[in-house]
């Protein structure tokens, strides 16, 4: 009977290795090609394949995963390219180093219900974003690599400063 035991742990143990490393390949292939942490796949994975217990587990194991080194390979890619603005991926880095700490902190008194609330809504935002700008093409190439006429958000608060 023990025996059965540690033969059904070391199976489920091995499912989660095996889970997590898919998840892992999944998160690295989306990340590096769409410039992102990976942590938007890695954390609703984490939580639909059952390798963790709940969102707060999940958000500090992502937070784990994520720490700079993990896309140098990307980044080294990206730079080769011209395409990475070094000092603004500094400025980056250290406001959310501080930053991540402060949102880690105040989740302590958050329920997980309510923190996945709030993560599908900023989710829902970034998705509209991003398929409002795929339509029109303001932040960056449009489908015919010519810029629309919108103006650009960012030129507004540029000017309102520059004024002041």
């Amino acid at each position: 009977m023990l025996l059965y035991k540690i033969i059904y742990i070391f199976n489920l143990m091995t499912m989660d290795i095996l889970l997590t490393i898919v998840l892992g390949i999944i998160a690295g292939l989306s990340g590096g090609a769409l410039g992102q942490s990976g942590a938007e796949v890695m954390l609703p994975g984490l939580l639909l394949l059952n390798i963790v217990s709940d969102f707060k587990t999940a958000a500090g194991t992502v937070l784990l995963a994520i720490i700079p080194p993990i896309s140098l390979l990307a980044v080294l890619e990206y730079y080769k390219r011209g395409q990475v603005k070094v000092w603004t991926s500094v400025i980056l880095f250290v406001t959310y180093f501080f930053m991540a700490f402060i949102g880690a902190y105040i989740t302590r008194n958050i329920s997980n219900k309510v923190l996945e609330y709030i993560t599908a809504c900023y989710f829902l935002i970034i998705s509209l974003f991003f398929f409002w700008n795929a339509y029109t093409g303001t932040y960056g190439e449009s489908t015919s690599g010519s810029k629309k006429s919108i103006p650009h958000l960012a030129n507004g608060f540029k000017n309102l400063f520059h004024k002041l």
